[in-house]
């Protein structure tokens, strides 16, 4: 699973906590950083990055579900930065 605009990790955190294979990915590197020690502090695994969630680059580029919750699509502000590339 991809929370690709994980913050400090709330739903990365939430989800790793109830099984979930979670990757948490920000556009502040100190956001994902924050979220990963949170995660550490509680005994979870969670892979973070920091990553522009509208150019995200994995190597095997798959998730079975991708997540973008709270305030985070409001700052996308063109309808461009709302699409995905072809």
């Amino acid at each position: 699973m991809l929370d690709c605009s994980c913050g400090i990790g709330t739903q990365a955190i939430g989800l790793a906590l109830r099984g979930h294979r979670v990757t948490g990915t920000d556009i502040s590197p100190r956001a994902a950083a924050r979220a990963a020690r949170e995660a550490a502090r509680r005994g979870l695994s969670l892979r973070t990055a920091a990553a522009d969630m509208r150019r995200l680059s994995f190597p095997d580029g798959r998730f079975d579900t991708v997540v973008c919750a709270d305030n985070s699509l409001p700052h996308l502000l063109t309808e461009q930065d709302a699409h995905t590339p072809p």
